[in-house]
């Protein structure tokens, strides 16, 4: 007797993979401007320059990030439209604290460490003014125009003390920790195939 799955040689599992759902990018991108989570991103981008943190660079950023952590990844739940709705929320959610991240850490890199901006600490001016005869009364919370006397306290860090308080900024693991985020809408068992069975030899009868 003969027994046979069908499927690949690696056996066939109950669901999809990512790649199997978004073979390319443009389906990825085509079902993101289908969705609720994407008018309310546009909204968003009215104010914020370059497409907003929507714009198409960066979601094909992620979608290629995706596809490396992801690609062969069956997903974990039977019904696909869940999925890729639950896909789209997280990036609803966590893409926008995440790019303004990345830039961030571009900003940190391209700091000129012979410089000595990077060495300055907080400042702090106290500023004083008698009799002033103007607005505003006592009862604002405006700041008066004229200055008889101005005090301040500018800090400056040492050059040591500044190297190690940058390197605490500089993160590596950024992508990482977006990238966790998806985790969870894929099986995370060893073998998600239906096993396959081999017969090698016919059985004789005893």
């Amino acid at each position: 007797m003969n027994w046979f799955t069908l499927g690949t040689d690696y056996g066939s599992s109950r669901t999809r993979s990512f790649s199997e759902i978004f073979p390319t990018f443009n389906e990825f991108y085509d079902y993101w401007n289908e969705t609720t989570f994407s008018k309310q991103a546009n909204r968003v981008s009215n104010i914020i320059p370059e497409g907003g943190f929507m714009a198409p660079s960066n979601l094909a950023l992620i979608y290629e990030l995706l596809l490396s952590r992801y690609a062969n990844s069956t997903i974990a739940a039977s019904d696909e439209n869940r999925f890729k709705l639950q896909c789209m929320a997280l990036i609803f959610q966590y893409a926008p604290a995440w790019i303004k991240s990345i830039e961030l850490q571009h900003y940190l890199h391209e700091i000129n460490l012979s410089g000595d901006e990077w060495l300055r600490g907080s400042s702090q001016i106290f500023n004083q003014s008698y009799n002033p005869s103007e607005d505003p009364g006592t009862d604002s919370m405006d700041t008066l125009s004229t200055i008889n006397q101005q005090s301040v306290n500018i800090q400056k860090r040492d050059r040591f003390k500044a190297l190690a308080i940058l390197e605490e900024l500089l993160k590596t693991d950024i992508t990482n920790s977006f990238l966790n985020k998806f985790k969870k809408l894929f099986r995370v068992i060893v073998a998600p195939q239906r096993p396959l069975f081999y017969v090698t030899e016919e059985l004789e009868d005893v």
